[in-house]
């Protein structure tokens, strides 16, 4: 039996006009019909930014897509910069709150180029090496939870199998997690910074403030 993918694919190359393009979505399953397909589409929100300008060759054409549950489904980039292929692919399968709110500032028209945002200093902590091992510890945690679990199994029950999880429905969980776990998760993150600091500078911690104040 053929061993099945599981990671994001990549895909990219260089075009006429020395114009980069890459191409990177989630694994999806083989055996997915045309309906669910359908169905996937009209759930998808799409993000588009272009300040492509070709006769300058300056600019970025990027167009990221998020499933029903918020995640990264796909970005593609068209344009004369080249960009860290690892980089957008670490993208893929983050929730979009990881993304500092990425659809609905997008949506209010505060963000004009997805590469330019992504690439402020404000990200430098998602494209770090050690961030996926962030995000598993937070997964931990929250498995370890048996009030945590109750209340997702009971969010659960009156799911359609058909039409899936939603953003609606996760913010509900999201807004009935204990305050214990939420603010174990903060911890986790201030650890994380902390442990990291030498890389991460941009962020300023609450004990950097306790001891600028001795000085």
């Amino acid at each position: 039996m053929l061993p099945e993918f599981y990671m994001p694919i990549a895909k990219g190359g260089l075009l006429p006009g020395n114009l980069h393009f890459y191409r990177i979505h989630a694994r999806r399953g083989d055996l997915q019909d045309e309906e669910s397909k359908d169905v996937k589409e009209e759930r998808d929100q799409v993000i588009v930014t272009d300040t492509l300008d070709l006769a300058q060759g300056s600019g970025h054409y990027c167009r990221l897509t998020l499933d029903s549950l918020g995640k990264v489904d796909s970005i593609t980039y068209l344009g004369g910069e080249a960009l860290q292929v690892e980089s957008l692919w670490s993208l893929v399968g983050l929730s979009e709150t990881f993304l500092n709110h990425l659809y609905q500032r997008w949506r209010d028209q505060d963000i004009p180029d997805i590469v330019e945002f992504l690439a402020d200093e404000w990200a430098t902590a998602l494209f770090h090496d050690r961030f996926m091992d962030f995000c598993h510890e937070i997964k931990l945690e929250m498995l370890g939870s048996d009030e945590v679990k109750q209340i997702i199994n009971s969010a659960l029950e009156n799911v359609n199998v058909k039409e899936g999880l939603s953003r609606t429905l996760l913010a509900e969980i999201r807004q009935q997690l204990p305050k214990d776990s939420v603010k174990a998760i903060q911890d986790h993150l201030l650890e994380y910074l902390q442990e990291n600091t030498n890389h991460l500078k941009t962020y300023f911690q609450a004990w950097q403030w306790e001891d600028s104040g001795r000085k």
